[in-house]
């Protein structure tokens, strides 16, 4: 950048001239295991890396820490800011992911599971004038997970256990009961 260019501009943005899309590739390894009485076990590995994603904005004309006038510790005095976006970020997902399934039979199921996982992210430093990316925990790392759910169909109404006659029948029938915990 040619300071003339800038020289009385408050703000200033930058864009790259050609910004790659955005690419994320993702696998899974799955293990399941059919069990007694309608159930599944199963155990998966689960994986995504992601390139090129947006990092911004960052501040190009960011002043060098110290003490007098902010404009003049900056590259370009005349200025304020330099916004830019740049395609620099990255991710990476991998988690162990447990599951335990109850198939719904005899009015009642189940589904828990449990996630062992790490986010990972680049972006970038403090100091956006040197331009250097950190790698670090993602703002969106949530390293274990667990989830329970139960759906029980209540014995009343017709064809049940109970009240499976009369008007009462007709009211008391066809409800459940379900759940959902996560921590």
């Amino acid at each position: 950048l040619k300071p003339e260019v800038l020289a009385g501009r408050a703000l200033f943005s930058a864009w790259p001239y050609e910004f790659p899309d955005g690419i994320t590739h993702q696998w899974n390894f799955n293990l399941q295991r059919s069990l007694r009485g309608n159930a599944v076990v199963s155990a998966a590995y689960v994986g995504t890396n992601s390139v090129h994603q947006r990092i911004g904005p960052a501040d190009l004309n960011q002043p060098v820490p110290g003490a007098g006038a902010l404009n003049l510790r900056r590259a370009y005095p005349a200025v304020t800011t330099i916004t830019t976006s740049l395609p620099e970020g990255r991710g990476n997902y991998q988690a162990l992911e447990l599951r335990f399934e109850r198939r719904f039979s005899a009015g009642f199921s189940t589904l828990n599971g449990f996630t062992w996982s790490k986010t990972m992210a680049t972006q970038m430093s403090e100091n956006t004038r040197l331009m250097i990316r950190e790698k670090g925990l993602s703002a969106e790392h949530l390293g274990n997970r667990f989830f329970s759910t139960v759906v029980w169909d209540l014995p009343f109404g017709k064809g049940r256990k109970w009240l499976s006659t009369g008007v009462i029948s007709q009211l008391a029938g066809g409800w459940q009961i379900s759940t959902l915990f996560s921590a």
